[in-house]
């Protein structure tokens, strides 16, 4: 059997994002994984065009799309409808990736047969702004769960 190599979107809303934006985007394309796509929905930021001009400036190595501001959610959708991918990955643009994470989790459904509508997700860690790890409480399981189990953990 071949191994399953999906097209992964990771979408990006972004509005005021300057200040983080080019280290998600940075962290975004540098995966291990490589069928990727790379997706930024700036939702009418007002920042004198510091966040457009972030995304500009990676010319063709992302998705750039503009829109009226109408909140994360709004930004969000957009990019969903605009992805092209098999599967879709949210990243926040003042989060980062761990350099393997989509590798990781394309690597779950080869290991465990998992099916397209399967949810995987990842525990993080808080960082501030210089990087560094900012302790704090957490349940870890690496249970399957289904829906209404996975809701009330």
């Amino acid at each position: 059997m071949s191994e399953f190599k999906p097209l992964v979107s990771i979408v990006i809303p972004a509005y005021n994002a300057s200040n983080y934006l080019k280290e998600a985007i940075d962290c975004a394309l540098s995966q291990t994984y490589q069928n990727i796509e790379v997706i930024v929905v700036n939702d009418g930021s007002n920042d004198d065009g510091a966040t457009q001009n972030i995304c500009l400036s990676y010319g063709d190595k992302i998705k750039y799309y503009y829109k009226d501001n109408g909140g994360c959610s709004s930004a969000l959708n957009t990019a969903i409808k605009k992805a092209s991918g098999d599967y879709i990955s949210w990243l926040s643009h003042d989060d980062l990736y761990d350099k393997d994470k989509i590798e990781y989790q394309i690597s779950l459904f080869n290991k465990h047969s998992l099916d397209k509508d399967t949810i995987i997700s990842n525990f993080g860690r808080l960082i501030d702004k210089e990087g560094k790890e900012i302790f704090y409480p957490r349940k870890k399981t690496n249970k399957k769960l289904n829906s209404i189990k996975m809701y009330k953990y």
